[in-house]
């Protein structure tokens, strides 16, 4: 039987998840689990958007997503972001009618952080996925080869002296300041980026509820003050060195305030003795400043020996992958990755595990 899942649900979910996902205690937290699966702003029923599989009474599956606004094709559309996905090995089949639920239900699917399970199934459906990209910048080559075993130093001083941006002469991030939470009224837009066309609708409320209320999450918000432009950052600190990361969630700065933010930016990492800034994203347009800025892809160098995980560092690096499922469906042509703005904060990529 397949059916939403109820309050009284959550203690026998609460021991699924200690199987499951061992290495991910938030989500035995009621807080977090009513954050993730009822708070969001777009639920309209107040219910949580978690399907539950079960056998005479034993959860043996479930599928948990975010209703989200997606502006698509220049129209605001419903959507999902599915985040969770799961069922016993005697269940798979079973399991599947949990994924036709969450197709059934929203005519616009955006999967993000796609285990391999989920991408070979997702790639049997003819459902086109992208690896996102990951841009990095080098606060300190030589504590960066250090603590995160690079073998190539030459090659990455290479990189990062051949992309430095000339700063001569920016002007000053006065005009950046921080802000403690989001109004209603507020939204991150995307205009004065003219190849981004599709992406989540990023209302305040929307904001609000994925940066400022998450239980047991310490996130930064920058503005400059123009109508839509926001950055989103947090410092992750490196388990067992001295020395952090920053890791940009959002960014939809426009080019009047792009070097002041990155700016701040440099200056909020160089103060929590980070040794590198990166940014996951779709945006081939983003990308191109990004390197203007600095930042060096990693299409251009290999940075399988720069983890992704830092808590504590975790040397294998596999891709973000995301699959877009949007009318017409199965169709990868019709899809260009680079129109859309897809980044870790999608979904529960940055979520703490």
């Amino acid at each position: 039987m397949i059916r939403r899942c109820k309050e009284q649900d959550f203690l026998l979910l609460k021991k699924v998840f200690q199987r499951v996902y061992p290495s991910n205690p938030l989500l035995q937290k009621k807080a977090y689990f009513d954050w993730q699966f009822r708070e969001h702003p777009f639920n309209e029923d107040g219910g949580y958007t978690l399907w539950l599989l079960l056998n005479d009474n034993e959860i043996v599956g479930f599928y948990g997503w975010v209703p989200v606004q997606v502006v698509y094709n220049g129209a605001v559309q419903t959507g999902c972001e599915p985040v969770c996905w799961w069922a016993e090995k005697n269940s798979k089949s079973e399991g599947l009618k949990l994924l036709n639920k969450i197709m059934n239900d929203y005519p616009i699917r955006l999967y993000h952080g796609c285990s391999d399970n989920s991408a070979k199934i997702f790639s049997a459906y003819s459902m086109p996925l992208y690896a996102l990209e990951r841009w990095v910048y080098i606060l300190d080559v030589e504590k960066a080869c250090s603590v995160l075993k690079v073998k190539d130093k030459k090659g990455l001083e290479d990189k990062v002296r051949n992309n430095c941006a000339d700063e001569d002469g920016v002007a000053s991030f006065s005009h950046i300041h921080a802000l403690d939470s989001f109004q209603d009224e507020e939204e991150m837009m995307f205009n004065h980026w003219p190849s981004i066309k599709n992406h989540v609708r990023y209302t305040g409320r929307y904001l609000r509820w994925r940066y400022i209320d998450i239980p047991d999450h310490d996130y930064r918000v920058i503005t400059s003050g123009k109508e839509g432009e926001y950055g989103i950052y947090r410092i992750q600190k490196i388990m067992g060195y001295d020395c952090s990361a920053v890791r940009i969630i959002e960014w939809s700065f426009g080019l009047s305030s792009w070097q002041n933010a990155i700016k701040f930016l440099k200056n909020a990492a160089m103060k929590e003795q980070a040794i590198l800034i990166d940014f996951f994203c779709s945006s081939g347009e983003i990308g191109d400043r990004l390197q203007e800025s600095g930042f060096v892809s990693n299409k251009v160098f290999p940075f399988d020996t720069i983890p992704r995980l830092f808590r504590p560092l975790y040397p294998q690096y596999t891709d973000l992958i995301t699959c877009i499922d949007v009318p017409p469906y199965r169709n990868r042509d019709a899809v260009n990755f680079h129109d859309w703005y897809i980044s870790k904060g999608n979904s529960d990529m940055d979520r703490k595990k």
